[in-house]
């Protein structure tokens, strides 16, 4: 079974940007922005938003507000919520309020979770969705102020062009004593330091610059940015990430401490400087981080959910059970179903195993991994004809799934059906022509229909790849005693 991968949460202002990166070393051009140095309210900030949405888009036109990263999951939730309801009062677009529906189908592509989202992945959830624009934007404490971003992109008829057409690109300032923003955050923030204007500007570059996945220009820039403001917190973060996207793990973990001994409230870099302890191997002091970031927010359902799988890790099913549907309850993520099925089945509990792959299956029917999953728990039931036919629609979605084949060619083997076991077992050999194991047992289907010289041929095959592997060198022995 295949478990999935820790998510990272990403807090950063948005600009326009290409698909696949700039050819030229400049920041991608952003369109006309709002005059961001007032100090708003946060209730006229939303309603400028909405205003300047409305004036750039066709009446009537179908808008789903996906994701509006903040500090705090309810907060998120909160200003998700009024974007809409302003939207719906105003009667000017048609807005796909958040849902069941919507949330499960952004879960889908990993949104809620991962934090990191690209406008690639944006239009292909317009897609979905069926609407004509989606909004995202972000909100972050920027020292003196709050800076809310609210940028709205055009669902384009071909979801493959390679420029995502930024329809409003907004920033708005907040006031630091706004009451709506204390009743979530209370104290919790950066101090008001002073944030000079020109390290805004390179922060705000090197967001653009990290979301088109130019690592180490988005770093020149964050540099840039802590030179001006050396208590630049929000700039610490973002560097982390990049350097996290880079690989350069130990460097990210340093950053992203800076981050938090500026911010001790900062929940996301608690959340992803634990899934970076948890890419090393340091699952303990990955588990302290995200014990931390949910003691601060305790909707925050990345940090459950990377803590279960650090659990997970250290074969603590229970705890790593608990914190799945903490993180499902939070937002029906399908990975965090799979990696609980995962966990019941390595407790022996098949039957919660197979609920959990068949809810994925029931939201995603093109989940090949769940597929594969439960025919891996119907298997360890014994209840071979279900396996059999999960592997095969596992293979269906996706025909070089090796493992599929090879764990489908058992069953057959099971069954008597040689002839099939060793078609399933060529495919696997096919993908993957190092596997020992599927050598070995092609060897034993042969042997079966008496095929001595090929049983011969695959026994000779495995050893090669595994010498020292007793049941194999037995088989060969018995094939070429039969043989002869």
């Amino acid at each position: 079974m295949k478990k999935q991968k820790p998510v990272f949460l990403m807090l950063i202002t948005i600009g326009m940007m290409a698909i696949n990166g700039c050819a030229s070393g400049k920041a991608p051009a952003g369109k006309a922005e709002s005059n961001m140095n007032t100090l708003l309210s946060l209730d006229d900030a939303l309603a400028a938003a909405v205003s300047e949405i409305e004036n750039k888009l066709a009446r009537g036109t179908r808008i789903a507000i996906i994701k509006l990263e903040t500090p705090q999951t309810r907060f998120s939730n909160y200003l998700q919520d009024e974007l809409a309801e302003i939207m719906i009062n105003n009667r000017k677009l048609q807005v796909l309020t958040r849902n069941e529906q919507l949330e499960l189908v952004k879960n889908e592509l990993n949104f809620q979770m991962s934090g990191y989202v690209d406008d690639n992945s944006f239009v292909g959830l317009g897609h979905m969705l069926g609407a004509q624009s989606v909004a995202n934007g972000s909100f972050e404490d920027l020292g003196g102020f709050y800076q809310l971003r609210i940028r709205v992109i055009k669902v384009q008829a071909d979801e493959n062009m390679q420029f995502a057409e930024v329809q409003v690109n907004g920033k708005f300032r907040i006031k630091k004593d706004d009451m709506v923003v204390s009743g979530f955050f209370g104290a919790a923030g950066q101090a008001a330091v002073r944030i000079a204007e020109t390290a805004i500007q390179h922060y705000n570059r090197g967001g653009e610059y990290l979301l088109a996945g130019k690592y180490d220009l988005a770093i020149e820039e964050y540099g840039k940015a802590l030179a001006a403001s050396p208590d630049f917190a929000a700039a610490y973060y973002d560097r982390a990430i990049a350097y996290n996207g880079k690989g350069n793990y130990d460097t990210a973990i340093t950053n992203y401490t800076r981050a938090i001994t500026l911010n001790q409230y900062d929940t996301h870099a608690y959340s992803n400087r634990g899934a970076v302890y948890y890419r090393k191997g340091y699952y303990d002091m990955a588990i302290a981080d995200f014990t931390k970031a949910i003691e601060i927010d305790s909707y925050l359902g990345a940090a459950y959910y990377n803590r279960g799988l650090a659990y997970q890790d250290k074969k603590d099913y229970d705890r790593a059970i608990a914190d799945y549907t903490s993180a499902i309850r939070i937002s029906p993520d399908l990975s965090a179903y799979n990696n609980r099925g995962i966990s019941y089945n390595a407790q022996g509990d098949y039957d919660r195993a197979l609920a959990d792959f068949t809810k994925i299956i029931s939201i995603n029917p093109n989940d090949g991994s769940a597929y594969y999953n439960r025919g891996f728990v119907y298997k360890a039931k014994g209840d071979n004809v279900s396996a059999i036919s999960d592997y095969t629609a596992a293979i269906r979605i996706n025909p070089k799934k090796a493992d599929a084949y090879y764990n489908r060619g058992l069953l057959y083997s099971i069954q008597g059906n040689y002839d099939l076991a060793i078609n399933d077992f060529t495919q696997a050999i096919g993908i993957n022509p190092n596997d020992a194991g599927t050598y070995y047992n092609r060897g034993l289907a042969y042997n079966k229909k008496s095929r001595y010289d090929l049983a011969i041929s695959d026994f000779t095959a495995a050893l090669k790849l595994n010498p020292n592997h007793a049941g194999t060198l037995r088989a060969l022995e018995e094939a070429r005693r039969k043989g002869n």
